[in-house]
């Protein structure tokens, strides 16, 4: 739903779940949107065709660009300015996706996921100048991946033992 602050009038509404075929999940659909410019990003994990992100319109609620096929996780996106390049990094059931939130092109996927099978990621994505942090539990512990200037992903390092953070968000401390 989209409200007038001022008077709590609807402005649009969308029924997510149908409109994109949103499978039952171990709790539902559970990360929040984020607000890029003019548009909203879902983590949603679609199961129609390329439906696992969606951009929806801020204005009227119509889509305006949807990518993967990844299922959903309980992770915001994180948008960041990398190199003069915007990134949305999202951190899907299967690993992290990072694409442009203009126009949904996916730039790089990392497979990176809890090794439980009752369990989903649910901590967002930390990035930290040209890095970017996971940490995701139980099994896959945590890692950091800085982009190149050409957009591309390089593994600083992993350790498997160091963070598991399953549900709280993780905060960077200079630097």
């Amino acid at each position: 739903h989209c409200l007038n602050r001022e008077s709590g009038e609807v402005i649009w509404q969308r029924d997510l779940k149908t409109d994109f075929k949103v499978a039952k999940a171990l709790f539902g659909v559970g990360a929040s949107p984020l607000l890029e410019e003019d548009r909203l990003i879902f983590n949603i994990g679609g199961t129609m065709p390329d439906s696992g992100i969606v951009a929806l319109s801020l204005e009227d609620g119509q889509t305006l660009w949807s990518a993967t096929n990844d299922g959903p996780s309980y992770c915001t996106p994180t948008a960041a300015t990398i190199h003069g390049r915007r990134f949305v990094f999202v951190l899907t059931y299967e690993g992290l996706v990072a694409l442009d939130p203009a126009d949904g092109t996916v730039h790089f996927q990392i497979p990176f996921r809890p090794t439980a099978n009752d369990t989903v990621n649910a901590t967002s994505p930390l990035v930290v100048g040209n890095c970017v942090f996971l940490a995701a539990g139980p099994g896959p512990g945590c890692r950091l991946i800085e982009i190149q200037p050409d957009g591309t992903p390089k593994e600083l390092w992993r350790n498997r033992r160091a963070l598991d953070s399953q549900f709280n968000n993780l905060v960077a401390l200079n630097g």
